[in-house]
């Protein structure tokens, strides 16, 4: 079981005003310089900058992951949830979205790990009788059910060992 689902972020965020601002930098570098041979190091950087305004522009988010070792969801900013951590994953579906939902053996760690809103989120949702970790399947494109009976064969195989 393998499933990765990326976002391509098309954003101008803080990353891509600093390029921006080295980009200028650059250029006024090289406009002050431009009759000596220093004006390479500014066309050099002039370069750096724009590549790394591109990249900032152009990345790739990893939103889902769900592999042998257990699952990532970008949104519940937790990092990586074992699945020998994990005693039970059900599906809900809710407003046209899949949700898998975690019970987490000891969910302090992972809770720890989170911060200020998204922290909430969970708390909110623990509140609410929710397992809590709450993961959104529906951008990863698969047959739910069989999703469903590679979890389950891989929590009961980590709980037994």
């Amino acid at each position: 079981m393998n499933i990765t689902v990326t976002h391509e972020e098309h954003s101008f965020g803080m990353t891509s005003l600093l390029f921006v601002g080295a980009l200028g930098l650059s250029a006024a570098y090289c406009l002050v310089f431009w009759s000596s041979p220093l004006k390479w190091l500014g066309m050099g950087a002039a370069v750096l900058s724009f590549g790394g305004l591109c990249y900032s522009f152009l990345k790739k988010q990893l939103l889902l992951q769900i592999d042998d070792k257990g699952i990532f969801d970008a949104t519940l900013g937790v990092g990586k949830i074992a699945w020998e951590d994990v005693d039970d994953a059900q599906l809900q579906t809710t407003e046209q979205k899949c949700f898998l939902c975690l019970r987490i053996r000891n969910p302090e760690p992972y809770l720890r790990r989170s911060w200020g809103p998204l922290r909430k989120k969970i708390q909110f949702h623990r509140g609410l009788g929710f397992h809590g970790f709450n993961v959104n399947v529906s951008p990863a494109n698969v047959d739910l059910l069989e999703l469903k009976k590679q979890i389950d064969r891989r929590i009961r195989r980590d709980s037994r060992a």
